[in-house]
């Protein structure tokens, strides 16, 4: 269809005689073409898209499990449990947003905490945290973080232990 369009007397074809004189090899139209569209189709994209939007793509295609767990949760207001090291888990709401590289820092504030038995894994919540106020928050350091999951209550591995 296009086979003729850079032929002739017109502006087109003697546009396509000088390419061919620049660049004397085949296909080079569709090489420079190939090279200005990679070079400014994504600068275009990132116009169109405001900036928090670009960073959220970029991060569910780059980020961990754990991170788009964290980010999730953070964004639809899931209750998250988080197991520690020294085997205490605390189950809350992830307290600011966190970066998608999740260095650091977790801050949660925390609703209930507990632990989970050594034998059968089974939550075992001991303590529930009623009017806190909202500045009350728990830091934990990533590296102590065992594992993150979604809470939930209704579980059968979890045991209420509230006196």
């Amino acid at each position: 269809m296009l086979a003729g369009v850079f032929e002739g007397d017109g502006l087109l074809g003697r546009m396509g005689v000088g390419w061919q004189k620049i660049v004397p090899f085949d296909h080079a139209g569709v090489l420079a073409l190939t090279v200005v569209l990679a070079t400014t189709i994504p600068h275009l994209i990132n116009r169109i898209l405001d900036a928090e939007e670009a960073a959220n793509r970029w991060a569910m295609v780059n980020e961990s499990s754990r991170g788009r767990l964290l980010r999730e949760s953070f964004e639809k207001g899931h209750l998250l449990e988080v197991s520690l090291s020294d085997g205490q888990s605390h189950v809350g709401f992830i307290g600011t947003s966190p970066r998608s590289d999740f260095e650091g820092d977790l801050l949660l504030a925390p609703e209930l905490s507990g632990y989970r038995d050594p034998q059968t894994r089974k939550l075992i919540i001991t303590t529930e945290y009623e009017d806190q106020d909202d500045d009350f928050r728990m830091v934990s350091l990533l590296d102590q973080v065992v594992s993150v999951s979604h809470f939930d209550p209704d579980s059968r591995y979890v045991e209420w232990a509230i006196p």
